[in-house]
């Protein structure tokens, strides 16, 4: 039993390695042994997705490996400086009255204030994405990445970007421009 932590590199290969019961060194040299790309382009025969593909691969050279009994789950989010997380993280649902609070004390000035504070209300903002959100559990999370690298990259691997700016604060900002005509992420974005 072992911890999987994929908070670097170094930690991933590590404790992988780990469950694998082998070496960093080895687990390595199978990983590079073999180039998935080239595999997918040539044999179209094969019927499972890549990341199977190379589980198995993997547990065919090395064996399978053992049970992990914690997991380092990694939420990417923006938030105020002195938020201490004193009541975890929060599920979706829980956090559109503070969102919404805290963009209407951002306000730039009281026309965009009066204009947020409308807004103010469960599932308020005239934004499809925003009422989805709000409405539908699925949404609520909270959710992770066990990789922490895919916060630092975001954009590269086509996820939304949460630690420039959470979607709910985005949804606000895409509703102010559509119905308003201003753009408020630039602000927003400042703080």
């Amino acid at each position: 039993m072992f911890t999987l932590d994929c908070s670097t590199r170094s930690q991933a290969l590590l404790s992988l390695s780990s469950g694998f019961g082998c070496s960093v060194m080895e687990l390595k040299k199978v990983l590079l042994s073999l180039d998935l790309e080239q595999i997918y382009e040539t044999d179209h025969s094969i019927m499972i997705d890549s990341r199977q593909y190379l589980r198995e691969y993997v547990c065919r050279e090395l064996g399978i490996p053992g049970e992990f009994t914690t997991a380092y789950w990694f939420h990417g989010t923006r938030t105020s400086a002195d938020n201490t997380f004193e009541n975890g993280l929060l599920a979706l649902n829980q956090t559109e009255s503070l969102v919404m609070d805290m963009l209407v004390n951002l306000a730039p000035d009281a026309e965009v204030k009066e204009k947020l504070q409308a807004w103010n209300f469960h599932a308020g903002v005239p934004d499809h994405l925003f009422r989805t959100r709000t409405r539908d559990k699925m949404h609520w999370g909270p959710y992770g990445h066990l990789v922490r690298e895919v916060h630092l990259h975001a954009r590269k691997l086509w996820q939304h970007d949460y630690v420039r700016l959470p979607e709910l604060v985005e949804d606000v900002c895409n509703a102010y421009k559509k119905n308003m005509g201003r753009i408020l992420q630039d602000i927003i974005l400042r703080y």
